[in-house]
């Protein structure tokens, strides 16, 4: 479904004197919402990111990010970790300049950094989890990054949040619960990948026996 079929089907459920701006608000808040609950694989991306060798920050920006899933420095090998931003004043003390394969990655207003300072040679390869780009009236049905088999669940999402607008609780929990069936079927559809063999929980990390 495109966002004019999106806006069709809402109009079929009483919504035709809604404007435009009101569905599409509607739908935004909808797919938003859904992203949110999980990471989930339709919002996997990657990235190779390039440095100046001057700067932590990657001279090539993520759009989009949301959040890393894991960094793998290509020139030396290395894996380099998350640390929180606290955490990371106390490690590095006053070098913040130091230059070498980078070790950790942070976020600082919302500026993905590494440390130490990667080399201009230096590339890292990011997967992470984006945000799917805002929607406007004329968004195809690609725009959606959610499987179009699922876009039901959007379109519950974005009913329950105009029935709450026209304050009829009972169609809005009604909606809402038909969304968050719908949520259960796409967590039991989009992570097993696999029925070989049974998933295995990593209580050490690999790292730790290096």
């Amino acid at each position: 479904m495109d966002v004019a079929a999106f806006f069709t089907v809402a109009q079929d459920y009483g919504f035709e004197d809604s404007s435009n701006a009101t569905l599409l608000q509607a739908l935004q808040s909808s797919v938003d919402s859904i992203e949110r609950v999980r990471p989930w694989p339709f919002l996997e991306a990657t990235a190779t990111l390039t440095f100046s060798g001057s700067s932590g920050i990657s001279t090539n920006t993520t759009p989009r990010i949301r959040a890393v899933l894991r960094a793998k420095d290509l020139l030396s090998g290395g894996t380099p970790k998350p640390i929180r931003l606290d955490d990371f004043e106390d490690l590095v003390g006053t070098q913040y300049t130091l230059a070498g394969a980078p070790q950790y990655y942070y976020i600082e207003a919302g500026v993905l950094n590494f440390w130490p300072i990667p080399s201009a040679a230096t590339t890292v390869k990011l997967r992470y989890i984006q945000w799917s780009a805002r929607l406007t009236e004329t968004s195809p049905e690609s725009a959606f990054l959610i499987p179009a088999r699922h876009h039901e669940v959007i379109l519950f999402g974005m009913l329950r949040r105009l029935y709450d607008q026209q304050d009829d609780p009972e169609l809005a929990a009604t909606m809402g619960e038909q969304r968050d069936r719908g949520l259960i079927d796409m967590v039991e559809d989009l992570t097993k990948w696999q029925y070989d063999e049974p998933d295995i929980v990593r209580m050490l990390d690999p790292n730790d026996w290096s």
